[in-house]
């Protein structure tokens, strides 16, 4: 199996809007190309329109004036692309922050049965996802456990969220408060004696 995917850098904590000479701490995580986090990368910061807003190397934003700019965050991959990503920040008479939900629908990638809606929740305290009434999977594999992931070929740098017990109906699971909505885009659930994908829901598009 291949599980190379592209090498990405993500935002995990965008906004929408800043109040006049106020700053947001921006944060962002480069992925690999199997989707593992790679802290020592180095990172360099940009705005877009410097009258409205500006960016220190650390990803420290300051809102300077009313308007729009895109704050970009860039680094190389291990191929010396050149690789980025980008938030568009409105300053304005008021902070606004990204919506602290995800929601989404499973589906299958096998001729196992796995179907319905989630959502993903964040708190200042917990991270918590829930499989709302619709939710249907399979009782007939052995072992399926459920992956966070960013890499939907493979679970080798997944966390591990646990088995799945619950097969039809409403259900949650609490997550590790330290991680943030937008750390994973996928969620996998995986057989894991014969180590195959049963299905995903996508976190992030």
């Amino acid at each position: 199996m291949d599980d190379r995917v592209p090498a990405e850098i993500r935002i995990t904590n965008p906004i929408l809007s800043l109040e006049i000479e106020q700053t947001h701490q921006y944060q962002a995580k480069y992925f690999d190309f199997v989707g593992r986090e790679i802290t020592e990368k180095p990172l360099a910061w940009e705005s877009s329109n410097q009258t409205v807003a500006v960016v220190n190397n650390q990803g420290l934003v300051t809102a300077i004036d009313e308007g729009a700019a895109v704050i970009t965050v860039t680094s190389e991959d291990d191929l010396g692309n050149v690789i980025s990503a980008t938030d568009n920040l409105e300053v304005s008479d008021n902070t606004q922050t990204e919506n602290m939900i995800i929601t989404g629908t499973l589906q299958t990638t096998s001729s196992y049965l796995l179907k319905g809606s989630f959502r993903l929740e964040k708190t200042e305290t917990s991270l918590t996802l829930y499989l709302e009434e619709d939710y249907q999977a399979d009782r007939g594999l052995p072992r399926l456990v459920l992956f966070l992931s960013n890499n939907r070929n493979s679970v080798a740098d997944a966390y591990r969220v646990g088995e799945v017990r619950v097969f039809s109906g409403n259900h949650s699971y609490d997550l590790p408060s330290e991680f943030g909505l937008m750390d994973y885009r996928y969620l996998l659930y995986w057989c894991e004696p014969f180590n195959v994908d049963v299905g995903e829901g996508v976190l992030i598009p």
